[in-house]
């Protein structure tokens, strides 16, 4: 990230950012990744080595998330900087930003004078923050793939990997100083034109590789992103969406990582897993994978 960049503030809270505006670019994009990599960093370390909420006072719990957070570089961010606040029941209201629809994992507000997005993602809901895709053994031994719930970790480098894979922009800002919420931005983004026709090209963004020669479970394509490949599916109609640009964009999926032994085990995994590393780094959509659009609704 260059010195300007780095310089960047957020109008709300002041915290240093890649996102001022619905702009979206490359580099915009490469500045989020060198964000993203500090603070997940120091993130997944406070998650590792925090006391638990039950097991301590409150006010050794929070203590102790402070310390950690300053350690390592996560910002803390105050709720009513943001320009949130809590109702008489506790729950979230903004007076000056436009709640969203509320996602499967996170809360989203529209601060239409930035035209940047803040998502609050709950960590109080059981330990569980939305679905991610994993590769189980069934019968017989075989490798196949299953929707399982996301914790902290897995929320954190699903976000890195959907930036730095050519979804939509995202940053990583931090916690909000009642440490029940993650706090992420995007720059905002516009409804898709033509689903399919948006949602191929979305795909090709990120370099996705369709595998040949297996199925999947589920609708699933791969990406390479951080040097490794990992899974992503769900692009429905609420996930494909357009950029300032007029671009179509991936604004969140399902998505989970694919670990050696996967790539060993299954061929067409690991042929598709290798393409898809080809693909972004050479920019060159291997010919053998196949991107004709499947017409269905339920992705």
């Amino acid at each position: 990230m260059n010195d300007a960049q780095t310089e960047q503030r957020d109008p709300r809270t002041g915290i240093v950012t890649a996102l001022n505006g619905a702009e979206s670019s490359a580099e915009i994009r490469a500045a989020c990744t060198a964000l993203n990599r500090r603070r997940a960093r120091g993130l997944m370390e406070i998650s590792r080595f925090s006391p638990s909420r039950e097991s301590s006072s409150l006010d050794v719990w929070t203590a102790s998330l402070i310390e950690k957070a300053e350690l390592w570089e996560v910002p803390i961010v105050p709720l009513d900087a943001l320009g949130i606040s809590r109702d008489e029941d506790g729950f979230l209201e903004s007076a000056d930003m436009i709640p969203l629809k509320t996602g499967a994992e996170a809360i989203p507000y529209l601060d239409r004078h930035h035209h940047i997005v803040y998502k609050l993602f709950d960590l109080r809901a059981n330990g569980s923050m939305g679905k991610k895709i994993v590769m189980r053994r069934g019968e017989g031994g075989l490798l196949s793939d299953e929707i399982k719930d996301a914790v902290f970790q897995d929320i954190i480098r699903k976000l890195s990997a959907i930036n730095d894979g050519g979804g939509h922009p995202t940053e990583i800002v931090g916690l909000v100083d009642s440490f029940d919420h993650l706090l992420v931005k995007q720059p905002l983004a516009e409804p898709y034109e033509d689903f399919y026709a948006d949602k191929k090209e979305a795909m090709e963004l990120m370099r996705c590789v369709t595998p040949l020669g297996g199925q999947f479970r589920h609708p699933l394509s791969v990406f390479y992103a951080q040097d490794e490949p990992w899974l992503i599916g769900d692009l429905h109609k609420g996930n494909i969406m357009r950029d300032v640009n007029g671009a179509p964009t991936i604004i969140d999926a399902l998505v989970g990582y694919l670990p050696p032994y996967v790539l060993k085990e299954v061929p067409w995994i690991g042929m598709a897993a290798h393409d898809a590393q080809i693909y972004r780094e050479s920019g060159q959509a291997p010919l053998r994978s196949l991107f004709d659009d499947v017409q269905d609704d339920e992705l």
